[in-house]
């Protein structure tokens, strides 16, 4: 585990996405949860090492599955966007056992049998703030990247989770995306409101400036590609076959 500032903490090691640990005066606020049964025990034994506190709560910054197959166990509140609610409350249920793996290909059909999803403890429309210290947490809707995506920023800090906003080892989910939001919200993050901050990606951690540019790069070229379809008439299936083509050129793996 890292500590990247004063009593906050991210962990790469787990399959899955990057998890984040705020420690406060009056709680725990934790960003995600790993999707493995031994690394859910494994990251609870890390919790509990920062003593057992009254209040502590799970931010669930979208509803990928790597990110909600393991909530439940984690037994404690969960918060997540209006939208994260609808979209678990009419997932189905009974599904096809298979292994899991993390990441893009993780998808809702890779599942185990009988699996029962938890739904968030609270949930908000644009912004909720957790004010257990001197300065509060700042939990805001980001959709750009996932219909249900969630930004937590700890001002005191300058420090800010972005979820899959910026990726750079991997290439970009789009399904749930919306491209133009996306793209405002990287020249948000880009911009001097957050110059000075520590941004963490829920893929990679700590990112630097060159990452936002680089997926702002290739989430326009994507949209153009997108854009220009949508007016030529190309066949579905000769889009298809230049995708390979497009990821290829996409660079994810460069900065971090």
């Amino acid at each position: 585990m890292e500590e990247i500032a004063a009593n906050i903490f991210i962990e790469k090691k787990y399959d899955g996405v990057v998890l984040g640990l705020i420690n406060l005066r009056d709680g725990i606020v934790l960003i995600d949860a790993p999707y493995r049964s031994k690394d859910i025990h494994s990251w609870r034994r890390t919790i509990r090492a920062f003593g057992e506190k009254r209040n502590t709560s799970l931010v669930m910054l979208d509803t990928h599955i790597d990110r909600t197959l393991g909530v439940r166990d984690m037994e404690v509140n969960m918060i997540a966007h209006r939208n994260a609610f609808d979209i678990l409350s009419n997932q189905s249920l009974v599904i096809k056992q298979r292994d899991i793996a993390a990441g893009a290909a993780l998808d809702s059909y890779e599942m185990p049998v009988n699996f029962r999803w938890a739904l968030p403890d609270i949930s908000f429309t644009d912004e909720l703030s957790i004010h257990w210290d001197h300065a509060p947490i700042i939990i805001s809707h980001r959709p750009g990247a996932h219909l249900a995506g969630s930004w937590v920023r700890y001002e005191s800090e300058k420090l800010i989770f972005v979820g899959d906003s910026v990726v750079v080892q991997q290439v970009p989910y789009l399904a749930w995306s919306d491209l133009p939001v996306w793209l405002s919200e990287l020249a948000l993050l880009g911009s001097d409101a957050f110059r000075d901050y520590t941004i963490i990606s829920g893929r990679d951690g700590v990112v630097a400036p060159e990452s936002i540019e680089r997926m702002q790069a290739f989430l326009s070229s994507v949209k153009k590609s997108i854009d220009d379809w949508a007016l030529s008439g190309i066949p579905v299936e000769e889009i298809i076959s230049s995708l390979p083509e497009r990821l290829a050129q996409a660079q994810f793996s460069q900065a971090i």
